[in-house]
């Protein structure tokens, strides 16, 4: 990077690398660590839209450049990258949402880092549902009406409540 370099063209193009080749992305973060403050702020917000948009499409490539830029332990580039981050798992609900929508059934969307919340979870399980999201009836009746669910994944659901 040359001293004079622009701060937008050094994010698109950390974007751009990053989320065609999520494995690149460890190499940006190595690139980050000698770079400049204001360098290294650019590489950190290329990384995080290159996150989004991997996390709606791809969350394994997502998560790839998560780890990636966990590896740089530097406070400031860390706060950049969630300055534009924000939060992924919202990205990840989105898709999840995305695809409940366009199938049949029920997905339920777990965090596995409460952060030590206490909250309650009346179906039981080993994992609080964090955002369920239950599409249409996928049978239909001999006399073609819908049948009506009666239990989801998180918990029964009594047909006269």
């Amino acid at each position: 990077m040359a001293p004079n370099a622009d701060t937008r063209t050094i994010e698109a193009s950390v974007r751009d690398l990053a989320g065609t080749d999520p494995s690149l992305a460890a190499d940006l973060v190595h690139l980050a660590e000698g770079a400049i403050p204001r360098f290294q702020t650019a590489i950190a917000a290329g990384l995080a839209q290159a996150a989004i948009a991997c996390t709606n499409v791809d969350q394994q490539a997502g998560l790839l450049i998560q780890q990636a830029v966990a590896g740089f332990q530097d406070g400031q580039f860390q706060a950049s990258f969630e300055a534009v981050a924000g939060d992924l798992s919202t990205a990840a609900t989105s898709a999840a949402t995305s695809s409940a929508a366009s199938s049949v059934g029920s997905v339920i969307v777990v965090n596995p880092n409460s952060g030590g919340r206490t909250t309650t979870n009346p179906g039981g399980g080993g994992s609080t549902p964090l955002v369920q999201i239950t599409s249409g009836p996928a049978t239909i009746a001999a006399d073609k009406t819908p049948a009506s669910p009666t239990t989801t994944a998180a918990n029964p659901v009594s047909p006269t409540k």
